[in-house]
C-alpha cells in the first residue's frame, strides 16, 4: 500500500470518528435546545400562540435530518475504508468486521429521533390542547 492510501486511510478514519462525535453532540444539542425552549415557553403569562408549541418538534425533526445524512456519509467512508483495508491485506479490518453491526447504531440513532420527536410532540400537544385555566 502506498504512503498516501495510507495516509488517506488515517485521515477519514478521523473524519469518521468526528462525524460520530457530531452525531452524539446533534442528540445533546437537539435535546438541550427544546428543553430550553420547553423550560421558556412555561414560564410565559397569558396565551402563546399555537406555532409556537412547534418549535421543540421541528428542532428534533431538523436533528433527525441532520443525523440522517451524517450517518449516510459515515456509511460511504466505511465502505471505502473497507476497500482500502483490503488492499493492505492480513485478514480484515475494523471497517469490515464492523460493517454487520452498523445497522445496530443506524437503528439505535433513528430511535433515539424516532422517541425524540414522539415526546417533542406530545408535549407540544398537550400544552396547546390543555385547558384555559
Amino acid at each position: 500500500m502506498s504512503e498516501f492510501r495510507a495516509r488517506e486511510y488515517d485521515l477519514l478514519k478521523s473524519e469518521v470518528a468526528t462525524y460520530v462525535a457530531e452525531t452524539r453532540d446533534l442528540e445533546r444539542y437537539a435535546v438541550g435546545a427544546a428543553a430550553a425552549v420547553y423550560a421558556w415557553l412555561a414560564t410565559q403569562q397569558g396565551n402563546l400562540p399555537a406555532p409556537v408549541w412547534s418549535i421543540p418538534p421541528l428542532i428534533a425533526l431538523v436533528g433527525a435530518v441532520r443525523s440522517q445524512a451524517l450517518g449516510r456519509h459515515i456509511d460511504i467512508i466505511a465502505s471505502y475504508l473497507q476497500k482500502l483495508e483490503d488492499q493492505l491485506g492480513g485478514g480484515p479490518g475494523w471497517e469490515s468486521y464492523f460493517k454487520d453491526r452498523r445497522g445496530e447504531l443506524a437503528r439505535s440513532a433513528f430511535n433515539f429521533w424516532l422517541v425524540f420527536l414522539a415526546v417533542s410532540l406530545l408535549l407540544s400537544t398537550l400544552a396547546v390542547c390543555r385547558p384555559a385555566a
